[in-house]
């Protein structure tokens, strides 16, 4: 039950810390590929993510193999702790991390599928449009 409990709540907070608010079917805003390649070049702090630009990088096949992400993973840790959220092991800290930042470019590459011109994610959406709108006609 614990380990459900700090599940959510790393969910929670990477949410935050990525400006997404709560129940947010739109992907997250990822760090450019260029930005990413350029952190893996140098390594210099300034290239990386930060706190302000809190981005995970979900374009690396492997997202818990990027050093963008390790660098993310350290700035959300210390904000973690820094918050009094619920502690535990860095170790799961850091499993429950990654398990999101997979699950969160799994949702993006579907998201950014097409059919035609029209990328999936929109016709779903346009499809919940309309259903609801003939619900609310059939209402009156």
């Amino acid at each position: 039950m614990f380990t459900l409990v700090l599940q959510e709540q790393v969910r929670k907070h990477m949410n935050v810390m990525m400006g997404r608010t709560c129940g947010t079917k739109d992907p997250p805003k990822s760090a450019s590929e260029e930005t990413v390649v350029k952190y893996q070049n140098t390594r210099e702090d300034e290239d990386g993510p930060s706190k302000d630009r809190f981005q995970p990088d979900l374009y690396t096949r492997h997202p818990e193999n990027s050093p963008w992400n390790a660098r993310l993973f350290k700035i959300f840790m210390v904000d973690y702790f820094q918050k009094g959220l619920p502690v535990c092991e860095v170790k799961n800290l850091s499993k429950y991390f990654m398990t999101y930042l997979k699950s969160l470019q799994v949702s993006q590459r579907k998201m950014k599928a097409t059919i035609g011109e029209v990328t999936i994610y929109e016709a779903a959406s346009h499809r919940n449009r309309v259903d609801q709108h003939k619900k609310t006609v059939r209402l009156h």
